[in-house]
């Protein structure tokens, strides 16, 4: 199912280009490139979820299981849709 696959290929490349965005922005502060007030509290708040954070390092398992997650939840639900029709199709 070609709509499906696109729909969890999105799923990866939006949580994806948020870890990006999220670390480029801790990164930037760090090297001292972004100096405002702002930026220095958000890489103080963001430090725990770096790669080497005590949140980061599950990162790697929310992007691969969140969508397993919707691809067996899709599935499931198609199949009980397709079930539900087949049953609804045989009465009399």
């Amino acid at each position: 199912n070609i709509r499906r696959f696109f729909q969890v290929t999105g799923i990866f490349l939006l949580l994806f280009v948020v870890q990006i965005a999220i670390y480029s922005l801790h990164e930037l502060s760090e090297a001292g490139i972004l100096t405002n007030e702002a930026v220095l509290r958000f890489h103080m708040a963001t430090e725990p979820y770096s790669p080497y954070g005590i949140y980061g390092k599950w990162f790697p398992l929310l992007m691969v299981g969140v969508p397993a997650t919707w691809l067996l939840l899709a599935s499931v639900g198609e199949r009980l849709s397709a079930a539900g029709e087949k049953t609804a199709g045989s009465a009399p």
